[in-house]
Formats: structure tokens, C-alpha cells, sequence
């Protein structure tokens, strides 16, 4: 299995499990949804959109595609600059306002 049919297969469960928990409500009506009508829509999004991505990985294997390790390929200093500004924007935020501290680190 690659990255891409693990993840997918993670997704399709999550997705099934928004499914079944929407199912404790009321799901109603498509002309008057009740309170578990959209988390059962969108469980059934995120659940249909991991199949379809699990079939393209799945396509893409048979291309020769092998497992590869995220980590590799992650470009850690890129993350750590966005964490580093959005520390320093909770920080800086009430001291010199939205306005300027939005500006600064953009």
C-alpha cells in the first residue's frame, strides 16, 4: 500500500463514523433537514471523495508507485516559519493590534 490508499482508507473511515454518529438525530427531510441531516451529507462527502482517492492511488500503485516516507519529504523549515508567525501573532495581536500585526507578518 502507498501514502495515498492509507490515508484514503483512514478518511473512509472517519467519514462512515460521522455517518453512524449522525444517525442518533433526526435527519428530517431534504425540504426540512433536522439537526443530523448535514452530518450525515457530509460523512457521506468525506466518505465518497476517500474511495475516489483510494481508487487513484490504487491506479497510480499499478503505475509503479511505491510507499514513501512523509517525513522525507516534508519541508520542515517552511512549517516552522508558519508556526514561529502564528505564535507570534497570538503574542503581538493585543499589544500593537490587528491592523499593524496582520501587516507585519503577511
Amino acid at each position: 500500500m502507498n501514502n495515498d490508499q492509507v490515508s484514503s482508507g483512514i478518511w473512509f473511515f472517519i467519514g462512515l463514523a460521522i455517518c453512524v454518529a449522525s444517525l442518533q438525530y433526526k435527519l428530517g427531510t431534504f425540504s426540512s433537514p433536522s439537526s443530523g441531516f448535514m452530518p450525515l451529507l457530509s460523512g457521506l462527502a468525506i466518505s465518497f471523495f476517500s474511495l475516489v482517492g483510494f481508487i487513484d492511488a490504487t491506479i497510480r500503485k499499478k503505475k509503479g508507485e511505491v510507499w514513501t516516507g512523509f517525513l522525507k519529504v516534508v519541508r520542515w523549515e517552511k512549517a516552522l516559519i508558519v508556526l514561529i508567525s502564528l505564535f507570534a501573532y497570538g503574542l503581538l495581536l493585543k499589544p500593537i493590534g490587528f491592523f499593524l500585526c496582520t501587516l507585519i507578518l503577511i
